[in-house]
């Protein structure tokens, strides 16, 4: 099966992505779904382009088709207002198991000509997205938030600067005020990751494979459970005493039936955690890296899915169904990444990415 897609009337589609860019246009969305009325995983054609902002553009998203979108949205920042761009990626929870993973191999494809944007979000039905999901995503990557947590964190109590949950599908509310009018207190002006910088010699790897898990805890989300260990590490690495800089977490045995326990964990980089990633494997890893806002380090999160070129289409299909569970239990992270092979993910990626979202790099064109 192919990983790559066409664009059907290519220049109708690119040309409405570049009026979504472009400051002097009204237009700030658009929406791409499949051909062939959504059934064709490797055509990608234009549904509708609009001014009307996120009313507009929920009203144009579909429950029964894969579709991507973007979304221009207007933040202010202190005195200043900024422009966000939002992707959406529409997964269409009434599909069936085999053809989200038909949907599913092709997305990083289809992503890719929606790039660069400064928040990424999934949904399975169009209600799912809110104008206070887009705007909590959008404070929360511009750095606003504190996401470190100290050797005094109780799990379940309510911390300053966080949300009861952080990721879209935990929001109930909805806004009706127009998006392009919602502000926030946010103060960030430059950024200059050090990621890719010169880091202190790491320590050997802590892989957890060898580890009796202990205890497992269950989510609500279909039956997905997560070993005690996980959990643990966790917590180990938002606490900002401690060396952890990264840990992976794999279905035990690579079976998706069984809980999700710790892989690994270390002190290096991206280099040193992508050494666990197998091409016939599904990983969950979260990386903390430091960026540097006006000349202040703060501490960032990165969330990387690892899905290998190797795995079953059914397979992949099966675990969509984790999704919930899974980001309930990384969660709060300022970036992700959904990649298939290990050259995908790097230092200097994740700080590229990092340093995006935290406003530093205009994307208007």
């Amino acid at each position: 099966m192919s990983t790559q897609v066409r664009l059907l009337d290519e220049a109708a589609l690119t040309g409405a992505i570049r009026d979504v860019r472009n400051d002097s246009t009204p237009a700030n969305w658009v929406l791409i779904g499949h051909g062939n009325n959504g059934t064709n995983p490797n055509e990608l054609t234009l549904v509708a382009t609009g001014g009307d902002g996120f009313a507009g553009l929920q009203a144009a998203l579909t429950a029964d088709q894969v579709q991507y979108a973007l979304l221009r949205v207007t933040h202010k920042v202190e005195l200043s207002t900024t422009v966000k761009f939002v992707y959406i990626y529409n997964f269409a929870e009434k599909l069936s198991f085999v053809k989200k993973g038909h949907f599913g191999v092709v997305k990083g494809d289809a992503t890719k000509y929606l790039m660069p944007f400064h928040v990424e979000i999934e949904i399975g039905t169009p209600s799912e997205l809110t104008v206070e999901d887009i705007m909590q995503r959008i404070e929360a990557a511009s750095g606003t938030l504190n996401n470190v947590r100290d050797a005094a964190y109780v799990e379940g109590k309510q911390e300053r600067g966080y949300t009861a949950r952080m990721n879209y599908r935990g929001a109930e509310a909805k806004s009706d005020a127009p998006l392009a009018r919602a502000a926030s207190q946010t103060s960030v002006t430059t950024s200059n990751s050090n990621l890719a910088g010169t880091q202190p010699s790491p320590k050997p790897v802590r892989t957890g494979a060898s580890k009796p898990s202990v205890g497992v805890v269950a989510t609500g989300s279909q039956g997905v459970k997560f070993s005690q260990d996980l959990v643990d590490a966790t917590k180990d690495l938002r606490n900002d005493k401690t060396s952890t800089r990264w840990i992976v977490g794999a279905y035990e045995g690579g079976d998706i039936a069984q809980p999700i326990k710790l892989l690994g964990s270390g002190t290096g980089g991206a280099d040193e955690m992508k050494n666990l990633f197998a091409p016939d494997s599904i990983c969950y890893g979260l990386i903390r890296v430091t960026d540097m806002i006006d000349g202040h380090p703060t501490v960032k999160f990165a969330f990387i899915n690892f899905i290998g070129n190797q795995v079953g289409v059914m397979k992949k299909a099966k675990i969509s169904t984790h999704k919930g569970g899974v980001n309930e239990l990384f969660s709060p992270y300022h970036v992700d990444f959904t990649i298939s092979e290990k050259r995908e993910i790097d230092d200097r990626i994740i700080a590229d990415r990092v340093g995006a979202v935290s406003g530093s790099r205009s994307l208007v064109k």
